[in-house]
C-alpha cells in the first residue's frame, strides 16, 4: 500500500487532496492494526494537507481529526 501512496504523490503531488486521502487511508489501516505511531504520523500528514487545501469544516478534515483522536485514545 505504501507504493500506491507513493504513486499518488508522484502523479498528483504531495499537497493534493487525493494524496491526502491515500495517506489517511493508510493511517487508518495502521490504526486498525494497532500500529499507533505510524497511524498518528500518517493521519497528521493527511490532516495537514486537508487543512491547507480545504476548509476546516470540510468532512475530510473532520474525519481526519476523528481518526487522529482515536489514535490518542488508544495510546
Amino acid at each position: 500500500l505504501q507504493q500506491v501512496v507513493d504513486s499518488y504523490r508522484k502523479v498528483v503531488g504531495a499537497d493534493h487532496p487525493f494524496y491526502a486521502a491515500s495517506v489517511t487511508n493508510l493511517g487508518f489501516l495502521h490504526l486498525s492494526s494497532g500500529d499507533l505511531d505510524d497511524a498518528a504520523r500518517l493521519l497528521q500528514e493527511g490532516l495537514d494537507i486537508y487543512r491547507k487545501r480545504l476548509a476546516d469544516v470540510h468532512p475530510a478534515v473532520v474525519n481526519s481529526l476523528e481518526l487522529l483522536s482515536d489514535v490518542f485514545k488508544e495510546k
